[in-house]
This record gives C-alpha cells, structure tokens and sequence, in this order.
C-alpha cells in the first residue's frame, strides 16, 4: 500500500471523524478464562483461542504461551503497525523493519512478578520503539516538504499575516495615542499571543492549548525581565543596545524555562518571584513623563506589523516540531513591546520608553492569571470560551490597575 491508497482509505474515517468527534473513541477488551484442570488462562484474541500458562524456568510444560511474551509481542506489533503506517503516510523507505527485543528478567515462582521491569526493558532496547535520528530528520523533511506543497498551508499562513497584523495595527496606534500608562495597559494585553493562540487553536487540539498555556505562563516571567532590562538601560542607553541586550535576557531565559519541568503551581510560582522584584525595581522608572506627539513614519506600521505576523506565523508553523510548551514560550515573546519602543524610543527619548515598560510590570500579573485560566478551562468548556475567559481576566485586571490610579489621591 502506498500513501496515495492509505489516504484514500482513512480519508471517510477522518471526515466521520470531525463531523462526530466521539466515534474517534473505542473501548478495547480483553476477556480470560482460568482452566479447571491446569495452571492456565485462555484468552480469546478475536482471532484464536491463546492459552496463557507457566513459563519453564517455572515448571510449566512450555506448551502454553508465555504471558511475559505476548506482552512483549503486543508492545512490538503496535510499535510495528505505528511505524509502518506512518512510514507510507509521510512516503519515507524503511531500509529495515525487523528488530528482535531480546529482555533479560528475573524469574520468580510467580511466572508474571517481573513483567513491569521486562516491560521498560524492552522499550529501552527496542530500535522499533526508538526511531534513529536519521529516520527522525528524514520524518521531519518529509513532513516540512509535504506542508510547503500544499497550496493551503500557504492560505493558512497568508491569513495569519493578516489576522496578526490587523491586531498589532490596532493595539499600536491605541498605544501611541495614551500616556505610558495606558499605552502599558494595552501593550500588556495578548494581542500578538492572542493572534498566535487562535491559529494554534485551529490546528491543535484542546490538550495542547492547554499544555502551551503553561509555557506562555511561565515565558511570562522572562517577559517581565525583558522589560525591567530595556527599562534600566534605556535611562542612559541608545535603543539598540537597550532593546538587543533585553531581548538576548528573554532568550536566555527562555532557553532556562524549557529545560525544566512546569506546571501550572510552579508557573505561578515563578511568576510571584519575579515580580516581587521586579515590580519595586521598576518602580524608579515610572516618573510621570510630558505627552508628546508622536510622528510615525510612513513605514513604521507597516514594518511592525509585519515583525509580528513573521514572529506569529514561524511559532505557529513549528508548533508541529517544537511541541505545545515550546509553542506557549515562544507565543508569548514580546514582539509587540519592543516593536512599540523601537517607534517611541527614538522620538520621545528612552526614559519616557521606559515609562511604559515600568508602568507594564503590574498589568502583566493579569497576563499569567489568563493563561492560568486557559489553561484549566480550555479542556472543559472549550478552547474559544476559554479563550474569551482568559481575555476577560486579563481585561479586569487591567480595568482594576485603572480604577485603583483614578482612585488614588493626586
């Protein structure tokens, strides 16, 4: 069978698939019966009757199967089937399928005792269950040629230029036409994030939302440092050394993050470390600084709005390679923020750039709060009303920023 015949036969069960979600699952069974006369079991297959008893080493006749190996027999058949299939589906030629997964285990008077230990055993020997990195280049450049083929990944990408841009457009002037501290407001809000979520949710699962919801949550953090970095340096610093030292702490940090294990507490955690310092830190750099007009460039928009939308469409066309956590850090890298100084820097000096990354550092505790809530909500009432859910969280504490400066005495 090749792909073009794979294809045609999986494509009705796909579409029956999307149309009816839950007759994509199925139950498996398996039913035995203990002999009357023999230390045995049988066990119907669907195909034959197996009757399962005692292995030699333990007195068995070595009649029956070996439940030890049968065991193992199934690990491989799946491991087998699985790369098969994949194989045809992503037209790669398999130079050899054949691997024998030869276990060493202790044997005990009960034949069964140490099949956990003969189980992760076989799976670390087995080069059936562990593709080479040959075969995992060759899956990759196969799948890379496959998407840059098909005519709609390119709509796709066209459509997330624009969807992005249109946000970024928006979010900026908005941006520009407040003081630091609104312009904080809004850049801290997920706009290019939120641009990326929505194409990761249209091509991704609601596990994986939910799994990448923790990285931007803890990428969150390195967003904070970002901003306290340009802040310092921009007192007394021109904006390219300013803006590039800051982004090189982001990328360190993020290559920090994704060699650790996190979840949603320890996200949290992280995020409350961080700004207990970095929030009073900031706080030096909030002077109130003087409206100024800002005069744009003709090309100013255009060329952000075209950063962003490259930024949104590389994270999101990787995310099949670099996974939902990888996807959620790099989600969340602030394109948005340093394409709004790299415009303001330059016109109203960087202590008034400052202002806004300063003024920020509040408004991004809200950030991590909605992604916490995407995160726990994606899977249980969907991943558009979690979205909108984590939105409204971020928007309310932004609104609760707002209220409380209205409210404070002058």
């Amino acid at each position: 069978m090749d792909a073009a015949a794979l294809r045609a036969m999986q494509a009705p069960l796909k579409e029956r698939y999307k149309g009816d979600p839950k007759t994509a699952f199925i139950t498996l069974k398996a039913k035995g019966t203990l002999d009357d006369a023999h230390i045995a079991c049988k066990v119907e297959t669907g195909r034959a009757l197996a009757v399962a008893g005692l292995h030699p080493a333990t007195g068995g006749s070595g009649l029956e199967l070996c439940s030890g190996d049968m065991l193992l027999e199934a690990l491989v058949a799946c491991a087998g089937v699985t790369l098969k299939a994949v194989a045809t589906a992503l037209e790669i030629a398999l130079k050899c399928a054949s691997r024998s997964t030869p276990t060493r285990r202790k044997i005990s008077s009960n034949s069964c005792s140490s099949l956990p230990s003969a189980i992760v055993s076989s799976i670390r020997r087995s080069g059936a269950v562990r593709p080479s990195r040959s075969s995992s280049l060759a899956r990759n450049s196969a799948l890379a040629r496959a998407m840059l083929a098909d005519p709609f990944f390119w709509y796709a990408l066209a459509l997330k230029a624009a969807m992005t841009a249109t946000i970024v457009i928006v979010a900026s002037v908005a941006a520009e036409r407040s003081g630091p501290f609104l312009a904080a407001l809004i850049a801290s809000l997920p706009t290019a994030a939120g641009a990326a979520y929505i194409i990761l949710a249209l091509e991704h699962p609601p596990a994986f939302i939910a799994a990448g919801a923790v990285g931007s949550m803890a990428a969150n953090a390195a967003v904070a440092i970002f901003a306290l970095t340009y802040a310092a340096l921009a007192q007394r610093r021109g904006i390219v050394l300013s803006i590039g030292a800051a982004t090189l702490v982001w990328f360190l940090a993020a290559m920090l993050l994704q060699s650790l294990q996190w979840t949603p507490a320890s996200a949290l955690a992280l995020n409350a470390i961080v700004f207990a310092c970095t929030i009073p830190l900031s706080a030096r750099y909030r002077a109130a600084v003087a409206s100024q007009s800002i005069k744009r460039r003709g090309y100013d928009l255009p060329l952000r709005a075209a950063a962003v939308a490259v930024v949104v469409a590389v994270v999101t066309t990787a995310s099949h390679w670099i996974g939902s956590f990888a996807s959620g850090v790099f989600a969340i890298f602030p394109i948005v923020m340093g394409s709004l100084v790299v415009v303001i820097h330059p016109r109203v000096g960087g202590k008034a750039a400052a202002a806004v990354f300063a003024h920020a550092q509040p408004a991004l505790v809200g950030l991590c709060l909605g992604f916490l809530g995407v995160h726990y909500l994606a899977e249980v009432i969907g991943v558009w009303w979690s979205f909108a859910a984590g939105l409204a969280i971020t928007i309310a504490w932004s609104t609760a920023l707002w209220l409380l400066r209205r409210l404070r005495p002058a």
